[in-house]
């Protein structure tokens, strides 16, 4: 059992490593306008170190871009975070760069937000992840609510999550009436939650299959694949493979 162990940790640290050494790859081939670009993003520890504040930024900068992979973009970085995003990250294969949809229309002066951590998680754990990765915590209204709207709100992300993470199982249960009752569920919790339509995409194409399923129940699957395309526009953009598949689902 220690070897196992002992194994995954020397597995894991050289994969690290290798993580490391290909940041510092990639670092060294920018030109100097890049490079300080990526210097001025945010470093909670600055050193004297060769490469340390370099392997640091980009622990605390860099996004997803898909497929396991990161990125660190010097103008998508800047964006903060709440644990009630009024922006959504998405990144675009085909043109090579991250872009912002935001959820809602965004007032004169208002700050555009997007989330660093999984948001249906609870507050605590969601602090906890904050403090470790990115070495701040979060104020965000969601985050600044009272003591009793905290409670409620750690109830009904925990239950967001829950559901899901449960979405797979729906699709392939032969219960179908039991994957649309929680589908349901989550669209409310989600609207009651959030309160912006857009998070329902997924699920709404959740729904698509499942009606599928249920008998081949063609006109209801269009009218949730119709849906989930709309909404999934707003935090994906047209470009995103996801939505062109939406797309073509709602005509089929």
């Amino acid at each position: 059992m220690a070897f196992v162990v002992l194994s995954f940790l020397a597995y894991s640290i050289c994969l690290k490593l290798g993580e490391y050494m290909l940041v510092c790859l990639m670092h060294w081939r920018l030109d100097a306008k890049e490079k300080a670009r990526y210097a001025s993003l945010d470093c909670w520890c600055r050193s004297a170190i060769p490469f340390c504040d370099t392997l640091i930024i980009w622990r605390g900068n860099s996004l997803p871009n898909g497929f396991g992979r990161c990125a660190v973009c010097p103008t998508t970085s800047l964006i903060n975070h709440s644990c009630s995003p009024n922006g959504f990250l998405n990144w675009d294969d085909k043109r090579r760069h991250m872009t912002v949809h935001v959820m809602r229309p965004i007032k004169k002066g208002d700050e555009i937000t997007v989330r660093y951590v999984n948001v249906n998680l609870k507050a605590e754990d969601r602090q906890l992840e904050l403090r470790h990765k990115h070495r701040f915590t979060c104020t965000c209204p969601a985050c600044s609510a009272t003591k009793e709207a905290l409670q409620a709100s750690d109830k009904r992300r925990e239950r967001i999550g829950l559901l899901t993470d449960g979405a797979a199982r729906r699709i392939l249960s032969l219960r179908t009436d039991i994957s649309m009752k929680e589908i349901e569920e989550l669209l409310t919790l989600l609207d009651e939650e959030y309160g912006d339509p857009s998070y329902k995409g997924d699920v709404c194409m959740e729904a698509h299959a499942v009606k599928l399923k249920e008998g081949g129940d063609k006109v209801a699957a269009r009218t949730w694949a119709a849906k989930g395309y709309k909404l999934m526009l707003l935090t994906k953009g047209a470009s995103s493979r996801e939505v062109q598949l939406a797309k073509h689902a709602s005509s089929q």
